[in-house]
């Protein structure tokens, strides 16, 4: 200002600056931000379990089953568990957890925090066909062999069904669609048949006379 006296200077003093500001105790604010830590783990990072789902469709491989959780944080393992013990894993996978099953059966998805808090929920699988048709009758009439088959998860392709005899490739004289029958020439010696399901399962039976 004009009338400021001209025979004193005002120099930024460098100290006095970060004097002017509070001192940080590195000490205190790492146990203080451990402890707070420690506090948001436990009030807001326990998840819980919001959705289970799987295809449900048959199939031959193993089933992805999709669990989304209430939060990612806190963590600590997500697993499916059989009726004999045995557990599947799961990965994360876009925000949610993605456990492979490979049998039927009936499963508890469990999932643990990193705090040892345990939610579960309950699934069946039923939808898991890795058999080949069954043989559900037979006739044997002079030289002329019929079979029936089966499928109690999975339709029966019948259109796939061959024997080999003495290692030849033999198809069948005859096939009825509509009851799954199929009929070939035998001869008496040792034959096997084969036919497979609609997911490509494929059965074998030794024909012995």
């Amino acid at each position: 200002a004009a009338d400021m006296s001209t025979n004193i200077a005002f120099t930024p003093v460098v100290g006095a600056a970060v004097l002017a500001n509070p001192k940080i105790n590195f000490s205190n604010l790492i146990a203080g931000t451990a402890a707070g830590a420690a506090v948001l783990t436990l009030a807001g990072y326990n998840p819980t379990i919001d959705k289970v789902s799987f295809n449900d469709a048959m199939t031959n491989k193993a089933l992805s089953v999709n669990v989304t959780l209430s939060t990612t944080f806190g963590v600590d393992q997500v697993f499916a568990q059989n009726e004999t013990g045995q557990k599947y894993y799961g990965t994360l996978e876009n925000g949610s957890y993605i456990i492979d099953v490979d049998n039927n059966g009936s499963y508890k998805i469990c999932v643990l925090s990193d705090t040892g808090q345990k939610v579960e929920s309950s699934i069946v699988v039923s939808n898991i066909d890795k058999l080949g048709p069954t043989v559900t009758s037979y006739e044997l009439a002079g030289d002329t062999l019929s079979v029936t088959y089966e499928d109690d998860k999975s339709l029966v392709d019948i259109s796939t069904a061959y024997a080999i005899e003495s290692g030849n490739k033999i198809m069948p004289t005859s096939v009825d669609s509509a009851t799954n029958t199929v009929t070939f020439a035998y001869s008496g010696t040792n034959l096997n048949i084969y036919v497979k399901d609609s997911l490509g399962n494929e059965s074998n039976y030794l024909i012995e006379k």
